[in-house]
C-alpha cells in the first residue's frame, strides 16, 4: 500500500472519529434536554394529585403542631417534635408519592425591624463600628424604615437621597439586598463586583426581616445569644446555647428546653435582660411532594400573630389564608407554590 493510500485512510479514520465525538456531545444534549422537558411535562401531568398531597401533608403538620400545643402549652423548640410525624412513619400520604416535610422556627433571630434603634446601634458597635459610625448608620437605616419623612439624627431621608436614586420606602425591609440603597450601606455590604460582604453575611445569620419583638432562645445560635448578652449589659456564659438545649445540665423532667428565665438560671445562665422570649409565634412549614421525576413544593408560616404580606417573591404563587380555628390561636398565612423550591 502506497504512502498516500494510508494516508488517505488515516485521515478518513481521524474524520470518522471526530464525527462520532460531535454526534455523542449532540446526543447527549439531546437527552439531556428531553430529561428536562419530560421532567417538566411530569410535573405537569400530576400537579393537581401532586398539589393535593402536598396540602395534605400541610394540614397533617399543623394537627401535629397543634397535639404538641395541646401537651406543652406553646411551640418552645423544634425539640418538641416538630414534623416528627412524617420521619417516623405515623403518617403517609395515601397517594404513595415520597413527601419531605421541615418545620422550623422563625423567631431564632433578631427581627431588624422590631428591635428598638438603641440596641440596633448597639449591635453595630458590636460588630465593630464606631459609636459614631455606628450612629450615623443606624439613623440612616431606621429613616429607611419608619413611617415619617423626618430625619432622625444622623440619619437621611426623602431630600437627602441624589436625584433618580430608591428613596426611603417608609416599611420594613424586603430583602437584605435592599440594604445597597441605603445611605452608607452599599460599600460596607456589597464589594466592588456587587457580591456580598463579610457583614452581609453576619447579618444574614443574626438578623430576620420579619416583624416580631424577642428572639426564641430555644432556637437562637449562640452568636445570636451573646449579642442579645452584650447589649443588655449581661455577661454572656459561653455554655448558654447548650443550656437552653439541655445539653450538659441534668433534667429531671426530661424537658430540653427553657419555658421562662428562671429554668435558665437554674441551668446556670443568667438570660438576656431584653429582646428575649422562650417561645416562637411564627413557625415555617415546607413541604415537598415527589412521585418519580414530577414535584410539587409549598411553603406557609403559621403565626398566631402575622398578617402583613409577604416580600415580594415573583416566582411563587400565594394562596387565601387559612380561615379555619385552631388551639392555639394559630394560623396558616403566606402560603406560597412553586413547581420548585428555590
Amino acid at each position: 500500500m502506497s504512502y498516500f493510500k494510508k494516508n488517505k485512510k488515516g485521515a478518513l479514520l481521524l474524520f470518522l472519529l471526530g464525527m462520532i465525538a460531535a454526534l455523542s456531545t449532540v446526543v447527549a444534549a439531546i437527552i439531556f434536554y428531553a430529561s428536562r422537558i419530560m421532567a417538566s411535562k411530569a410535573s405537569d401531568m400530576l400537579e393537581s394529585p401532586l398539589r393535593a398531597e402536598a396540602y395534605s401533608a400541610l394540614y397533617a403538620a399543623v394537627a401535629e403542631l397543634e397535639e404538641l400545643y395541646s401537651i406543652d402549652g406553646g411551640f418552645y423548640s423544634e425539640a418538641q417534635g416538630w414534623g416528627e410525624c412524617f420521619k417516623s412513619g405515623r403518617v403517609a400520604l395515601p397517594g404513595g408519592s415520597d413527601v419531605e416535610v421541615k418545620v422550623s422556627d422563625m423567631q431564632g433571630k433578631i427581627s431588624i425591624s422590631g428591635i428598638s434603634i438603641s440596641d440596633y446601634k448597639k449591635i453595630l458597635e458590636e460588630l465593630g463600628f464606631t459609636e459614631l459610625e455606628a450612629a450615623v448608620l443606624g439613623d440612616c437605616y431606621f429613616d429607611w424604615i419608619d413611617s415619617d419623612n423626618a430625619v432622625s439624627g444622623e440619619g437621611a431621608e426623602m431630600d437627602d437621597y441624589p436625584d433618580g436614586a430608591p428613596k426611603p420606602p417608609n416599611r420594613p425591609l424586603e430583602s437584605f439586598g435592599e440594604f445597597r440603597r441605603i445611605k452608607g450601606y452599599a460599600e460596607i455590604m456589597f464589594n466592588p463586583d456587587s457580591t456580598p460582604t463579610e457583614l452581609y453575611q453576619t447579618f444574614t445569620r443574626i438578623f430576620s426581616l420579619e416583624t416580631f419583638s424577642g428572639v426564641n432562645l430555644n432556637s437562637a445560635s449562640s452568636e445570636v445569644l451573646e449579642l442579645l448578652c452584650n447589649i443588655s449589659e449581661v455577661d454572656f456564659d459561653p455554655l448558654m446555647h447548650d443550656a437552653v438545649r439541655g445539653e450538659g445540665v441534668p433534667l429531671s423532667d426530661g424537658i430540653s428546653w427553657v419555658k421562662n428565665a428562671g429554668e435558665l438560671r437554674e441551668r446556670g445562665c443568667e438570660p438576656p435582660a431584653r429582646n428575649a422570649e422562650y417561645k416562637t409565634g411564627m413557625i415555617k412549614i415546607e413541604v415537598r411532594a415527589k412521585r418519580g421525576a414530577a414535584e410539587f413544593f409549598l411553603s406557609a408560616i403559621y403565626s398566631n400573630s402575622l398578617s402583613e404580606p409577604a416580600p415580594a417573591d415573583k416566582t411563587a404563587i400565594g394562596r387565601p389564608e387559612q380561615t379555619f380555628e385552631t388551639a392555639s390561636g394559630f394560623k396558616l398565612v403566606r402560603i406560597l407554590e412553586r413547581q420548585e423550591p428555590n
